[in-house]
């Protein structure tokens, strides 16, 4: 059993900046993604096709992406645990969670961030123990489905 502050689910850009942020604020991030490497979508579908629509950089590759991400990382030491998927989501007694992988590691965190982009390059719904409450549902456009959803009720 793993004892970490947050599980991210998705190793992709998100998930990555996410282990950021959470390092600034002094917490331990574990990563748990599908993919046998980093980096997502970018790294496994365009590694060297130009991405022109991240923040404050003109151009940049997916792999170079990736890799400045790894790089930024490096010093708050993420776990990841990568070829898995997140079998189990579960909320304990004392407010903390537990989430198993389809290879059997088990975690508890204090949070779980789901960064999980299109889920293995098709949409699948997430099947967990504790179903979030549905707070609103927009079509943001004819082909996709905006969700903002809160914790379980208890």
């Amino acid at each position: 059993m793993i004892h970490t502050d947050v599980v991210i689910v998705g190793a992709g850009p998100c998930g990555l900046f996410q282990v950021f942020e959470l390092g600034l604020l002094g917490l331990k991030a574990e990563v748990v993604d599908s993919i046998r490497q980093p980096g997502g979508q970018c790294s496994e579908l365009y590694p060297d096709k130009p991405i022109y629509d991240i923040p404050g950089i003109p151009v940049c590759t997916g792999e170079g992406l990736t890799t400045s991400l790894m790089k930024q990382i490096e010093p708050f030491e993420p776990g990841f645990h990568l070829g898995q998927e997140v079998q189990t989501l579960k909320r304990n007694d004392d407010d903390t969670f537990l989430v198993e992988t389809s290879k059997g590691t088990q975690f508890t965190a204090k949070a779980v961030v789901i960064a999980a982009g299109v889920g293995s390059f098709q949409p699948r719904p997430l099947h967990v123990n504790c179903v979030p409450l549905l707070v609103s549902t927009r079509n943001v456009s004819s082909s996709l489905r905006f969700s903002v959803c809160t914790s379980c009720p208890r």
